[in-house]
């Protein structure tokens, strides 16, 4: 057999082929390794969800994990990080809360806002049905009215409707009229508009007269002998029964305030805790009138009594300085007779405007008003 002798280019092609086989096989013996060492093996990849995954832990341990962290980074695999970021940017996105900053405009805003003080939760009475609109047949809108519905308001936005005085009713009553005797149809409908605005006030029509009342707040017993009454007027002639003004804080020394301190005790609280209920009105408008009179023509004696008794004073200080220091040593007894007459007149008062009429006790309290009436001449 006889050797084959290649030709030069015989042996270059054969050279080129085995250089050519040499590389398929490094390249096809590396895809196999690649396939079994990648963690984007398909056997990591197209796992089931049920079946566990064996990964590499920090750890000197290996160490099972759900399969809920293989197909994303995860920190408990090091090769798993920043598989999917932008998965993990998106959910990172989702989790987060945008704040809203705090401005200067926010800041200003929340200041200037005013703090609405705590109203009446509960009335202690039904809700009225009366509207402004619909009660206002017969009245005007006049400026008085008007400013007086915005100083109602105004109360609101500071005080709750249950701190309200009957003297404050009284003082916007009064405010309605110019020369502060408005009509009682007008004060009928200042007070159901304040009762539209929570304010607990309520009117008793009787007798052809109307009384006003505010409500107390101590007890849920309505009337006459519990609440307080702040106007009473006789719907006929308008005539001005009874109004709730405080008294003075200036006055003279002796009788001359008695008609002011008598106001103030009659209508609204008492200083001593002897006297009698003030707050029982008189069932008949004609008996309130007479009540009323028979008062003033005291009070009118009673204060001309206290002119000749100023008058006797300065003719004694001018011819004698020293009288001067015994009056005021005598002003504690003085003031304490003063005390005495003013309950003799508040007794008297209201057994006058009781029912039935006793007229022993009338006289008995009569006399004991001259009495003292005598002991502060001799003084």
């Amino acid at each position: 057999m006889s050797d084959h002798v290649l030709t030069p280019e015989q042996l270059h092609e054969q050279t080129l082929q085995g250089v050519y086989m040499a590389h398929m096989q490094s390249q096809q013996s590396r895809a196999h390794r690649f396939s079994n060492e990648s963690p984007l093996s398909a056997s990591s990849l197209g796992s089931s969800a049920t079946s566990p995954q064996m990964l590499d832990t920090p750890s000197s341990t290996p160490g099972r994990i759900p399969p809920v962290h293989a197909g994303r980074g995860s920190r408990a695999n090091p090769r798993n990080q920043g598989l999917y970021p932008t998965i993990s940017g998106q959910m990172r996105q989702r989790t987060t809360v945008p704040q809203i900053p705090a401005t200067t405009a926010n800041l200003t805003a929340a200041k200037q806002e005013p703090k609405k003080p705590m109203t009446t939760v509960l009335s202690l009475l039904p809700k009225t049905t009366y509207k402004e609109a619909n009660g206002a047949e017969g009245t005007e809108d006049t400026l008085a009215y008007l400013k007086v519905q915005q100083e109602v308001l105004k109360y609101l936005d500071t005080k709750p409707a249950d701190t309200l005085t009957a003297q404050q009713a009284c003082h916007w009553t009064e405010a309605i009229s110019p020369n502060k005797h408005p009509r009682a149809q007008d004060a009928l409908r200042l007070c159901y508009y304040m009762r539209s605005q929570t304010f607990d006030t309520y009117a008793d029509i009787k007798n052809g007269s109307i009384s006003l009342y505010v409500v107390n707040q101590d007890t849920t017993v309505r009337g006459s002998h519990t609440d307080m009454v702040y106007w009473r007027q006789s719907i006929t002639d308008n005539e001005i029964i009874h109004r709730d003004t405080p008294a003075p804080t200036a006055g003279r020394r002796s009788f001359g305030v008695l008609e002011h301190v008598m106001t103030d005790l009659i209508s609204r609280d008492h200083r001593f805790a002897d006297l009698p209920d003030p707050h029982v009105p008189a069932h008949m408008a004609s008996d309130a009138r007479l009540v009323d009179s028979g008062l003033q023509e005291m009070l009118d004696e009673e204060d001309d009594e206290d002119d000749e008794i100023e008058d006797e004073d300065e003719d004694e200080y001018e011819d004698e300085e020293d009288d001067g220091e015994e009056h005021e040593g005598a002003e504690p007894a003085q003031n304490s007779l003063d005390r005495q007459l003013i309950r003799a007149q508040v007794n008297l008062h209201r057994l006058l405007a009781s029912e039935p009429y006793d007229a022993d006790a009338v006289d008995a309290a009569l006399m004991q008003m001259e009495e003292l009436n005598q002991q502060s001449h001799t003084e």
